[in-house]
């Protein structure tokens, strides 16, 4: 019972202070119409002040506003973590040929209370040493044969994976009678930050499992996953690299600069899935240049950590011209970091869907982050050559 009241007690202060950080007093955030237009691609070297970042502690400040305006503006905020009460190991079985184990767990955490399905598939030699591991937001559960198939690519390189039932979360229909979003009412988060947070409880959890070793851990999802990973990598620094594929709109494409037959702002706020979002966010539509961030932003909050965006560039609707500007932006502030090694940007030909070839180029990522093995074929290769330059980026 104090347990309860406590975390409670917690969670009150916590919507508390959320509330009343986002006063008039914070020039950070505005309403829109107060809002003035920006010219060009926000300057992730300016506090809201106006007064310039210099130092790297003057960069801690500036990271905690993008964070601030990215939480209001954009995905919302996530809510304190929760305990895990204990994990059952429901199954464990050999897997591909006695070259793996499969185990699958239900994990309960509490308060509030809430269960979390996760599937673990871990190479024999995790049995002798903690394996580097593969977080992944999965679009399908257990009935996608392809999980599998990606897990022997994992295991084929050394690595375990992980990925774990979202749907018990958030089903990806915007209803908010959901059991997520009862067990926390005052929370204003959307589906992204639902799934992003359902990771990173994952994480808690792989925390207490000797087979893997999660100071190799790469988060990684597709699509709408692939924003979720960004998001939950950009709030939890334990996170050591993402790699999101194919994110898009919301994740690592521009609001502002939209390629031919890219998605915009108006569709994914109206049409497409206005709940991924938190409702202020559509009220820039027409008024992208009053945005007072691009998704460089989110970008920027995982540096100095790893990251890697995969793109097609027939993927025309997740905006790989966009994406590539956003890349271009936030190579900077690695830079001023001293570490322009851990971010990379991978092009390959074809559409949206992922591809097995597409699994090899994270493997090969990770390898060159964690294990400075070869980088992927390809890496940095920029098929843009025309995208606008912020003159506040040249410094760098």
């Amino acid at each position: 019972m104090r347990s309860i009241m406590f975390t409670s007690f917690i969670f009150c202060l916590f919507i508390f202070f959320c509330q009343n950080i986002y006063s008039e007093e914070n020039p950070c955030l505005k309403e829109v119409k107060d809002l003035p237009p920006i010219e060009g691609i926000p300057n992730l070297f300016q506090f809201c002040n106006g007064e310039p970042v210099k130092t790297i502690q003057d960069w801690q400040k500036r990271r905690e506003e993008l964070k601030a305006i990215l939480s209001y503006y954009e995905y919302g905020h996530l809510p304190p973590p929760p305990k895990i009460k204990k994990s059952e190991l429901i199954v464990e079985e050999q897997f591909y040929d006695g070259k793996g184990i499969y185990k699958e767990y239900a994990v309960f955490y509490g308060p509030p209370d809430f269960k979390l399905d996760v599937m673990l598939f871990l190479p024999i030699t995790a049995k002798d040493k903690p394996n580097p591991v593969i977080l992944f937001i999965p679009k399908f559960w257990k009935e996608n044969d392809d999980n599998k198939d990606i897990a022997k690519k994992c295991i084929d390189r050394g690595y375990a994976l992980c990925l774990y039932d979202k749907s018990v979360l958030d089903d990806d229909t915007g209803n908010r009678e959901q059991m997520i979003y009862k067990l926390y009412p005052d929370c204003d988060w959307g589906s992204l930050g639902v799934w992003g947070w359902g990771a990173l409880r994952v994480l808690d959890f792989l925390e207490t499992i000797p087979e893997v070793n999660t100071k190799q851990l790469t988060l990684t999802g597709h699509s709408r996953r692939g924003k979720a990973s960004l998001w939950a990598s950009a709030n939890d620094e334990r996170i050591p690299l993402v790699i999101p594929q194919s994110s898009g709109t919301g994740g690592c494409g521009s609001y502002r600069i939209v390629g031919e037959g890219a998605e915009t702002l108006e569709a994914i706020t109206t049409d497409v899935a206005p709940y991924w979002f938190i409702p202020r966010l559509k009220d820039f539509i027409g008024k992208e240049d009053r945005l007072p961030f691009d998704q460089h932003f989110l970008k920027a909050l995982i540096a100095p950590r790893g990251q890697f965006s995969r793109e097609s560039l027939g993927d025309l609707w997740a905006n790989p011209f966009g994406t590539q500007l956003m890349h271009e932006c936030t190579v900077p502030i690695y830079k001023f970091l001293g570490v322009h090694e851990n971010i990379g940007i991978h092009f390959r030909e074809g559409g949206h869907a992922l591809q097995p070839s597409d699994w090899d180029v994270v493997l090969d990522f990770s390898d060159y982050y964690f294990f400075k093995k070869n980088p992927p074929e390809g890496l940095n290769v920029l098929p843009f050559k025309d995208t606008p330059k912020p003159s506040w980026a040249h410094n760098f």
